[in-house]
């Protein structure tokens, strides 16, 4: 559908989007929703992965939006709405929910370039499956742009891209 929305129809999400919708608050209000989670980590005196979860999504999102992420119709939209925003401005800060479920199913492939343990493999895996839930309650609540696509336009896989360098991992 998404690609439908940007190709086909050329209707891609306005940017930057409300602050309320944008990939940042998306993950901070998916961090405030584990807050019983991540107090019984801190009580158990184990690390906050729903933090490290946020983080890591935050810097895979700003490295990975420009070369991944973007159609081709959006990249102009994304340079002018980067330029329009100042220096240190984040992609994150500027893109809503549509672009980081383009990430999450990217996230396999940049993924295969890190070296995980089995045990934090599935662990991460748990917190995207927890973060997808998340995500899909969360649609009809103004996270993601709303636009009317025509169920008849043909929906062609995205290409494939090389994953972008990434000091994440």
């Amino acid at each position: 559908e998404d690609y439908r929305r940007c190709k086909v129809n050329a209707q891609a999400p306005p940017l930057p989007r409300p602050a309320v919708q944008t990939v940042r608050a998306v993950l901070r209000a998916f961090a405030e929703s584990k807050g019983k989670q991540r107090q019984r980590a801190a009580k158990d005196g184990l690390p906050d992965s729903v933090a490290e979860l946020q983080a890591g999504l935050l810097d895979y999102f700003d490295a990975s939006l420009p070369q991944i992420l973007l159609y081709d119709t959006e990249r102009r939209a994304h340079a002018k709405a980067m330029e329009a925003a100042g220096e240190g401005a984040a992609p994150c800060d500027l893109y809503g929910a549509e672009h980081l479920l383009r990430l999450l199913t990217r996230l396999p492939d940049l993924l295969v370039h890190c070296r995980l343990s089995a045990e934090d493999a599935e662990g991460l895996g748990e917190q995207l499956s927890e973060l997808i839930k998340f995500l899909d309650t969360k649609a009809a609540q103004g996270f993601f742009y709303a636009a009317s696509v025509p169920a008849e336009a043909p929906a062609p896989a995205m290409p494939k891209a090389e994953a972008p360098a990434l000091a994440a991992c």
